[in-house]
């Protein structure tokens, strides 16, 4: 009897873990050149590894429902989950007479359809700038921010996007990855986003800060290679990297530190200086044809640096076929590959660096897994004590009877 009630106390942890989540409202759009009153919508996206059930979220105070309201003929279109995958997407749109974004919009087939329990969302999304909040089940606020038609996007066809923690007008991605072009000057200061932990100013601007890089144009699948990184007129001190390879919105890479392969969704800390090169081994290990590498540089204050519009593709030569001196060459000029495959990318490619504070996932422990442990810890400890009660209450029992 005991077991199973420790058994059940895990399997109810277990059901919590899902709502400790890292849900970010991605884009906005607020000012369509369709009609206002049904072509609005707001995409919410899942950075974290587990998934989310939004069942009990509002938006504004609405509450979310699967599914959209099809204006055109007030049916439930799309009622599939309500259940927000790891680095899935979800459209949230207007209830009541419903909407007609997905008529005149190109939305991913792949997203999550939303819609809440109010006629509009928040009330009609003002396109001077508002403020969206989205809480979870218990009434913690998730992600809340504030956006300002001086950022753009107002009657243009464009959404607002959230590109490396700032807001910035770009074409619409619905239910895809935004559409941040690498050579974009990000404009949008002082934008301020809240979790249900703290709250903070991001801020972009453009640095001369930079980075040179040297790795293989090409590998093969799971083939280990060498990543090197110098950092170029970084202030003194000791940084964390994250080095991330995307492919069709996948993380497809690993890196390898303290001599385990660990997913490159971690910072590496504590592992790099200024104007010193560093060696990182990676791999590949999904399927892929052409993958962008960002790289992200973090100081002891959490203050990154982001560079991104590196590329690598797959090459077709087995493991066996590459020779083991081909992996890392000596650095060449221009950004040009050299005879075995290698290129140096110095400086920040096509990418600028925007200065943000962040609060990501480090190689430690990231937040979802120090909640993990202490919610399996915290089950265990009521196992034992009831336990020890119910031992204690049946050794009275035992003595009362004897007497």
């Amino acid at each position: 009897m005991a077991n199973k009630n420790i058994f059940l106390l895990i399997g109810i942890l277990v059901l919590l873990l899902p709502n400790i989540s890292a849900v970010v409202i991605n884009e906005i759009m607020y000012a369509p050149t369709q009609s206002e009153y049904y072509n609005e919508w707001i995409e919410i996206y899942n950075d974290g590894n587990l998934n989310i059930d939004l069942n009990n979220w509002t938006l504004c105070g609405d509450g979310l429902s699967a599914g959209y309201i099809d204006h055109a003929d007030a049916k439930l279109k799309l009622n599939n989950s309500i259940i927000l995958p790891p680095e899935g997407y979800a459209i949230i749109t207007d209830g009541g007479s419903g909407t007609e974004v997905y008529s005149n919009f190109i939305v991913n087939g792949n997203s999550l359809a939303l819609h809440t329990s109010g006629s509009t969302l928040c009330g009609e999304l003002v396109n001077s700038g508002e403020t969206i909040s989205l809480k979870d089940n218990s009434g913690n606020t998730i992600n809340s921010i504030t956006y300002d038609s001086n950022i753009g996007a107002k009657d243009d066809g464009n959404s607002l996007q959230l590109c490396n923690v700032v807001w910035t007008a770009a074409s619409p991605t619905t239910g895809s990855t935004n559409s941040c072009a690498t050579n974009q000057t990000q404009t949008a200061n002082n934008q301020t986003i809240t979790t249900n932990e703290t709250t903070t100013t991001k801020t972009a601007e453009i640095s001369n800060l930079s980075i040179g890089v040297n790795y293989p144009e090409k590998v093969s699948l799971n083939q280990e290679f060498i990543f090197k990184i110098k950092l170029i007129n970084f202030d003194e001190g000791i940084y964390d990297v994250k080095i991330d390879i995307l492919s069709n919105e996948n993380r497809i890479s690993e890196i390898l530190n303290e001599n385990v392969w660990k997913s490159t969704s971690y910072y590496v800390n504590d592992i790099i200086s200024p104007n010193t090169e560093k060696e990182f081994t990676m791999k590949i290990t999904q399927e892929f044809e052409n993958a962008e590498i960002t790289i992200k540089i973090k100081d002891s204050s959490d203050k990154t640096k982001i560079f991104s519009g590196y590329l690598i593709s797959k090459s077709n030569e087995t493991i066996d076929e590459i020779e083991e001196g081909s992996i890392y060459q000596n650095p060449i000029e221009n950004g040009k590959p050299n005879e075995n495959g290698t290129i140096i990318i110095s400086g920040s490619a096509t990418a600028n660096a925007e200065d943000i504070k962040s609060g990501e996932n480090t190689e430690k422990l990231n937040k979802n897994d120090y909640a993990k442990y202490i919610l399996i810890v915290f089950a265990f400890l009521l196992a034992l004590l009831f336990l020890l009660k119910r031992k204690i209450f049946k050794k009275e029992y035992k003595n009362e009877f004897k007497e």
